[in-house]
């Protein structure tokens, strides 16, 4: 994830913003997420009172979510937009998830960043939050204030944030903006229920090969659990609750089968015992064959040679 490249504007508004406050680390290829992350860290040490996240949010525009911020802008009004967001949101930005909660009279906008902690993490999540909230008030040409802002960390002493939000800030376990119901019923400007409705669908079918991507790497570090009692197709289907057809066709998706998965995972792992030295009878256990003459046959099917010869034994 931390190699995933970066949105070109984000690059724009994090190097204005550290040459504004005159840091001393500059972004050099390659231009990726852990390379900003790490010149956001030095933003932060450098400038410990400053409010980078914010200032940063400040800087960034709407259309660096693409198709997904035009589906925002041609909303209904800004609960529908922000049902958008949160549906879409890891199509753009895969680190963070972003989740809608009912609250009394109201709705919650929930912020769960996946990434480790380091020095930029909390002006992260206060740039994100204060991010959401301009692409609101822009949409909707109204100075909006949620209910309250929660921070899964001690609000910052600066009076910036507090004063931007228009809002109280507390402490709780996630990062959140709790929205009065009168808000999210606000109209936008750019309504357009032609242009939402194809966004909708080209990000529907764009996250529907996320998922099927993501289910493969989920199913493929499950049978990396459970080679040595050789799974089949219908334990898999009862450990992830789904039809075998549905499995299949989810497998299918994402451009591989459950055959090819086992098998890559079979010879992965195979390649990886052998050339720590272990004993090919005690690979053939490990992968859950029945005997060493099935898993030399397979060895030679996936590579060409005996497993003798990967051990470099003559």
């Amino acid at each position: 994830m931390l190699h995933a490249p970066v949105d070109p504007r984000l690059l724009d508004a994090l190097l204005g913003l550290a040459q504004e406050l005159g840091a001393r680390r500059s972004l050099a290829p390659p231009l990726t997420l852990g390379a900003a992350l790490d010149v956001f860290d030095a933003l932060v040490i450098e400038h410990p009172a400053a409010p980078v996240g914010l200032v940063l949010a400040e800087r960034l525009p709407l259309l660096m979510l693409g198709e997904l911020g035009l589906a925002f802008r041609a909303s209904d009004d800004l609960g529908a937009g922000l049902t958008r967001l949160a549906r879409f949101h890891r199509l753009r930005a895969p680190f963070v998830d972003v989740k809608l909660s009912p609250l009394d009279r109201g709705r919650a906008l929930e912020l769960r960043y996946r990434i480790p902690e380091r020095p930029c993490r909390r002006a992260l999540i206060e740039g994100g939050l204060a991010m959401w909230v301009r692409f609101g008030r822009e949409a909707t040409g109204v100075r909006w204030a949620p209910r309250r802002v929660i921070l899964p960390h001690v609000p910052p002493p600066s009076p910036a944030l507090a004063s931007f939000f228009d809002a109280e800030l507390v402490l709780g376990p996630h990062a959140a903006l709790e929205l009065d119901a009168a808000v999210l019923s606000l109209p936008l400007h750019a309504r357009d229920p032609v242009v939402a409705d194809f966004v909708d669908s080209r990000a529907e079918a764009q996250l529907s090969r996320l998922l099927d991507e993501s289910f493969g790497a989920r199913l493929e570090g499950w049978l990396g659990q459970r080679l040595d009692q050789s799974p089949t197709v219908e334990d898999a289907a009862a450990a992830f609750r789904m039809a075998r057809r549905t499995l299949h066709r989810r497998l299918r998706a994402a451009g591989t089968t459950f055959q090819a998965l086992h098998q890559r995972v079979l010879r992965e792992r195979a390649d990886r015992l052998l050339e720590e030295g272990r004993a090919v009878s005690e690979v053939a256990d490990a992968l859950g064959y029945a005997d060493t003459s099935s898993f030399c046959r397979a060895y030679r099917r996936w590579t060409g040679q005996s497993p003798a010869a990967q051990r470099g034994v003559s």
